[in-house]
């Protein structure tokens, strides 16, 4: 039995054999050592009886065989568990690479992917965001003329859109609170806007006293630019204002 478990742990040493069988041989080893420590124990016992090994030719025989037998199966333990070791940890790092490989590839079409989606879908939002922040304002301003004992109002875009009354925590504005990032360059901002400086918005309403002939040439140009400061300051007072009631509530 021990002989056979030799030859086989000594293949297993000297080939290209799997973890799990190297860890199975090393169960079976730690076995057989355990069977072979008792039995070279009660080989002692018996060599050292007379009466039950008259011989002592043959007891000791018997008791050096046993202790042979133990000693030639620990001395194979230790290189078949460097050896288990080794070939685990090589398993390992091949299953990590095929994982990384996998993963790699399915990384790489998620990044194609939005490199293709996000930069077309955030302009599309950014002008959707900017038409109906513009609309805003021309309700607003529609708002602030209404004559004396008129009780029509119109919602805004957003409100309209999603059957609200207001913005609240639980349904904050996604025109006001969304920031979508240039795509090639973090640091800027396709929405919202930038904050124009209230003096330079001011300037798009009226024209400059050397405009000369060609200015209503020049209006619908005009007028994109006056809508884009516009949107812009409608977006800084609604973030002084939300800012404002934070720090309100806050002190409380």
């Amino acid at each position: 039995m021990s002989e056979n478990l030799e030859r086989r742990i000594v293949g297993a040493l000297n080939g290209r054999v799997a973890a799990s069988r190297l860890a199975s041989l090393t169960e079976e080893m730690e076995a057989a050592i355990a069977r072979a420590e008792a039995s070279a124990s009660a080989e002692r016992e018996r060599a050292f009886d007379p009466l039950r090994s008259p011989d002592p030719q043959q007891a000791r025989e018997a008791m050096e065989d046993a202790a042979f037998q133990c000693e030639r199966l620990r001395a194979l333990l230790p290189r078949l568990q460097a050896r288990y070791e080794q070939v685990a940890a090589a398993e390992e790092r091949e299953q990590w690479k095929r994982r990384y490989e996998t993963l790699k590839v399915r990384r790489d079409a998620l990044s194609a992917e939005l490199v293709r989606v996000y930069p077309e879908l955030a302009d599309r939002l950014a002008d959707l965001f900017g038409r109906l922040a513009a609309m805003d304002v021309d309700i607003s301003n529609l708002h602030q003329s209404r004559p004396a004992g008129v009780p029509l109002h119109l919602a805004n875009v957003e409100l309209e859109a999603r059957g609200l009354t207001s913005f609240t925590t639980a349904n904050p504005s996604i025109a006001r609170d969304l920031r979508l990032p240039a795509f090639a360059n973090g640091g800027s901002t396709i929405w919202p806007p930038p904050e124009v400086p209230l003096a330079l918005a001011a300037t798009a309403f009226v024209p400059a006293a050397h405009a000369g002939p060609d200015w209503f040439r020049n209006n619908g140009a005009r007028a994109q630019s006056a809508d884009a400061k516009r949107v812009a300051r409608y977006y800084a007072q609604e973030q002084r204002e939300r800012e404002e009631r934070e720090n309100r509530g806050c002190s409380r």
